[in-house]
């Protein structure tokens, strides 16, 4: 009897029978009590290579949101390429739009540039039309027949239509040839913007040659250039001009 009794002490809770008695609740050594984390899976301890509550696992989580899909990719919406903000008017590609203050310095650069080309092109064209008609004009003074003056007169007509030709010539390559392929002028890169299209194809010479041709277009309807300039103050949702509209482009503001 008081060996049952003994044994019956020594055997408390969370305790294995034959053990010292270390006082209530209080795990032995080597054997497991109450509160104690085992070797083996309890609740809430996550064990190696088994999935827990609240434990992401190598395949799909819940149904309907795959692990691999948590959250937006870094390169959806351009936000790793070009930094682009939620909310912020983008084109298609994820590229952020530019703004009408970077796009308008741009075209008065592009504007100072074309204008000093041309006028150096136009002067020395002119002087070289000056110098062939004026002899062609003294050729004719000094002879009798009218048919020198005449033939003077259409050969200076047809050295300026020469220097016109000559004139569109530069400003095709600048806005057409130049740009082909990046979509940026001299004006676009030092503003950091460039011409896209909104199809994410090739900016190749069709679509400038349609942007250039629009623009000279609408040069020739009264203040429709004025009009081309600030449509994209409220055109939606890419911030087109009208000379945008025909070639299906847009104009984004590059990183850096």
């Amino acid at each position: 009897m008081s060996e049952d009794v003994q044994v019956t002490q020594g055997y408390g809770y969370g305790q294995q029978p034959g053990a010292p008695d270390h006082g209530y609740g209080v795990p032995t050594s080597g054997a497991p009590g109450y509160g104690q984390p085992t070797s083996g899976p309890g609740y809430g301890q996550p064990t190696s290579g088994a999935p827990g509550y609240g434990q992401p696992t190598s395949g799909p989580g819940y149904p309907g949101y795959p692990q691999q899909q948590q959250g937006y990719p870094q390169q959806q919406y351009g936000q790793q390429q070009y930094g682009g903000g939620y909310g912020q008017p983008s084109a298609p590609n994820g590229a952020p739009l530019a703004d009408a203050v970077s796009r308008l310095l741009a075209r008065l650069i592009d504007g100072l540039i074309l204008g000093l080309g041309l006028g150096v092109v136009g002067g020395i064209l002119a002087v070289l039309v000056g110098v062939v008609a004026g002899g062609i004009f003294a050729a004719g003074a000094g002879s009798s027949s009218g048919g020198a003056s005449a033939a003077g007169l259409i050969i200076g007509l047809l050295l300026w239509v020469v220097v016109i030709v000559l004139m569109i010539g530069v400003a095709w390559w600048y806005e057409v040839e130049y740009p082909k392929g990046t979509g940026q002028t001299i004006g676009k890169k030092t503003m950091k913007i460039a011409v896209v299209r909104l199809d994410n194809g090739v900016v190749d010479r069709g679509t400038l040659a349609k942007r250039y041709l629009s623009q000279i277009g609408l040069g020739f309807i009264p203040f429709g250039g004025l009009l081309d300039a600030l449509w994209l103050l409220w055109d939606k949702p890419y911030q087109q001009c009208l000379h945008d509209k025909w070639p299906n482009t847009a104009v984004i503001k590059l990183p850096g």
